[in-house]
């Protein structure tokens, strides 16, 4: 399992757990994804979504420089070390995310020959590389609603497939 845990300072990092049973888990004493990259800075990694294709994790996460969350991607072959991709949709741009970037699930099954993404409540389009994301609405698939609990953001789970 891996776990978002926050320090004092409200930084967080990625945290790995392992269970034989599902219930009673042991957690690695020091962090599997701490914040380097600028756009980490201060604020942290969270909101870890992970799939496994073929024998690589691809982790999507939310880099936080305490002004601007950011939908990441990073890989591993071992859920222990892990290589950056970069940021993959950035904060404040496209056709409707005129707010931050967060909580990316990708679909692990390919639809139509590529792969497609649940992201901070809509869809992103397919793609071949996991790497280069577009919108593929111009509204979000299911969008915030005034007045309620999910007004401000509406964010995806972790997508079995």
């Amino acid at each position: 399992m891996l776990y978002r845990a926050q320090d004092a300072d409200g930084t967080s990092r990625l945290g790995y757990a392992s269970s034989n049973d599902g219930l009673h888990f042991t957690h690695r004493a020091e962090p599997v994804l701490s914040p380097e990259m600028a756009y980490e800075e201060n604020g942290g990694v969270e909101d870890p979504r992970l799939i496994k294709i073929g024998k690589t994790f691809y982790l999507t996460y939310t880099g936080y420089n305490k002004k601007d969350a950011q939908l990441c991607l990073a890989t591993s072959r071992d859920l222990l070390r892990w290589e950056r991709k970069g940021i993959l949709l950035p904060a404040h741009q496209g056709n409707w995310n005129k707010r931050w970037t967060k909580s990316g699930a990708i679909v692990s099954t390919k639809i139509h020959g590529k792969y497609w993404m649940y992201w901070l409540g809509t869809s992103s389009s397919g793609i071949e590389d996991l790497i280069h994301w577009t919108e593929a609405t111009q509204a979000p698939v299911l969008a915030g609603r005034p007045g309620e609990f999910d007004a401000r953001v509406v964010e995806p789970g972790p997508l079995l497939c």
